[in-house]
């Protein structure tokens, strides 16, 4: 787990910056999967990202530069680096503004409508910015040509390394998530009709949505947090975020619809059979990590593979 001191922090973004800074912790620290920091140096705001994982602050580069270039809302990074213990970080620019996930309780319905709307143009506006020939990874490699170029084999690949975390002698849910699995894998053919990847967001959630009152309204400002972005499905990020607002505000699933499809088409078949099976295979992959760091997402996604198996 990646643990910093705030000392280290003040100390390396007054490096990187130049200036002295002051930082305030924001973002899920608990759950380890990164750090994240609001720095202000007294005329400027600026947000430092650390990475856990590899490759991570590589897809939020790649990721907002092609939605910089095609006019989607989002923060520029602004510099980039490694630590001196081996750790990626990223100097982000400041978008004022507060989370959806954190206003939308207090919001009226109007805006709400609007902003889902907003949300669902945006993600067809990201899946229409470019195609590409290869699923699940930036870079065509000896080691992964063998799944790269098919998405069903790449989804494959995914849940079988996600379910081989599970380990049955320790995992009270282990029958649960092996019985998803095994329906997962017989029903996988469904993913043939994939043909195409897409830039996906892979984590297109409210709480990655900045929002802004102005002259008295909240309004979609921006899109953030691109550190699992990277070319796949459009049909599978689609779903995704549909399961999430389903879950906390299904009467807002027909506006971000309705806005998706004001921009991109969708013409997949068995779209109910596709999303059982993406209701599958999403909590196979979030409660692989969650149980300990993220108990409340544990238990949404044990109970939404239950819901679906």
């Amino acid at each position: 787990m990646l643990s910093y001191t705030d000392e280290f922090v003040v100390s390396h973004a007054t490096d990187i910056i130049g200036k002295p800074v002051e930082i305030t912790p924001v973002g899920h620290h608990q759950i380890g999967r990164n750090l994240v920091y609001k720095v202000t140096t007294g005329e400027t705001v600026f947000i430092l990202k650390y990475y856990f994982k590899p490759n991570k602050c590589a897809n939020e580069i790649r990721t907002s530069k092609l939605l910089e270039e095609a006019g989607i809302a989002c923060p520029k990074v602004l510099c980039s680096g490694i630590t001196s213990d081996g750790f990626d970080y990223a100097l982000i620019e400041f978008v004022d503004g507060e989370t959806l996930l954190s206003v939308q309780d207090k919001l009226s319905q109007i805006e709400l409508s609007e902003i889902y709307r907003s949300m669902g143009e945006t993600l067809a506006k990201i899946h229409n910015i470019r195609t590409f020939d290869h699923f699940k990874t930036w870079e065509v490699t000896e080691e992964n040509k063998e799944w790269v170029f098919n998405f069903k084999k790449a989804v494959r690949k995914d849940i079988d390394r996600f379910f081989n975390r599970y380990d049955e002698d320790s995992c009270d849910d282990y029958q649960t998530f092996k019985t998803g699995y095994d329906q997962f894998i017989k029903n996988i053919d469904l993913f043939d009709q994939v043909k195409t990847a897409v830039l996906c967001h892979h984590d297109f959630s409210a709480r990655n949505m900045m929002v802004k009152k102005e002259n008295g309204f909240y309004r979609l400002k921006a899109v953030f947090d691109f550190e699992h972005s990277q070319p796949s499905a459009d049909i599978l990020d689609f779903i995704d975020t549909s399961i999430m607002i389903k879950d906390s505000v299904p009467q807002y699933l027909d506006d971000f619809s309705t806005g998706y499809l004001k921009n991109r088409s969708t013409t997949y078949e068995n779209m109910n059979e596709l999303e059982r099976l993406a209701s599958i295979y999403i909590p196979i992959v979030i409660c692989s990590w969650s149980k300990e760091n993220a108990p409340d997402f544990y238990e949404f996604g044990l109970n939404l593979l239950k819901q679906n198996i």
